[in-house]
């Protein structure tokens, strides 16, 4: 904190901030406890089984669905050597599929999102291509990843790793990427088009069942 407040020359170093009352979740992320009631008995009405996959963070899921789309496309002849790093609210998972791209979807674009993404590019063989989407929310505040932790993970490719939509001179207050991010996944990837057939569920579910150790992930009927 001080460091920040040094490096935005901020007059203050400290200040009073109201106690909070209560524990609350916050409304965008989560699942409302009282739903359960109504799928149990939408479910035993209409013969249905209910299952659930639990985590406790958005992000926790992003390393096993590349992987369960690396496998995927692996299974039907597509060599999974490109991954589409996607970023808060940029992302094309329709896009991803047709062009066979790897997608890792990023919670923000915070240090935590940077070392989640690090740990999966280190803990695998290099990607040929990165392609990476990268969310502005306007502001240099505490803990984001700067430009160049970002082309740290871009540069882990191993032929060649590039933005997508992105004005690295302008992030975080590129606004731009908002529009720019479609149209160049367009520009680079519109005339790819694998065809798949849709995935079955219980391929996700038991690909995810067997690769959830060590993991706060968990998929229970």
């Amino acid at each position: 904190m001080t460091a920040f407040l040094e490096q935005t020359h901020a007059s203050v170093r400290r200040w009073t901030a109201p106690e909070p009352d209560a524990l609350r979740p916050e409304a965008e992320w989560g699942f409302e406890k009282t739903l359960d009631s109504a799928i149990e008995a939408f479910a035993q009405r209409n013969g249905y089984r209910v299952e659930r996959l639990s985590f406790s963070h958005p992000e926790e899921l992003s390393p096993l669905i590349a992987d369960l789309h690396a496998k995927w496309y692996g299974e039907h002849g597509i060599e999974a050597k490109r991954l589409l790093v996607e970023s808060f609210i940029l992302m094309d998972p329709h896009r991803a599929l047709r062009a066979g791209l790897v997608p890792f979807w990023m919670f923000f674009n915070m240090l935590p999102s940077h070392a989640s993404l690090t740990r999966y590019l280190d803990g695998r063989p290099p990607f040929d291509e990165i392609a990476m989407m990268l969310f502005s929310h306007g502001v240099r505040s505490i803990g984001l990843a700067a430009i160049e932790d970002w082309d740290q993970c871009l540069a882990k490719a191993r032929k060649q790793g590039y933005y997508v939509g992105v004005d690295r001179r302008a992030y975080p207050q590129d606004f731009a990427t908002f529009v720019n991010y479609s149209r160049d996944l367009e520009r680079r990837f519109g005339n790819v088009n694998r065809v798949l057939p849709p995935m079955p569920y219980a391929t996700a579910r038991d690909f995810i069942r067997s690769h959830s150790a060590g993991t706060r992930l968990s998929w229970t009927a």
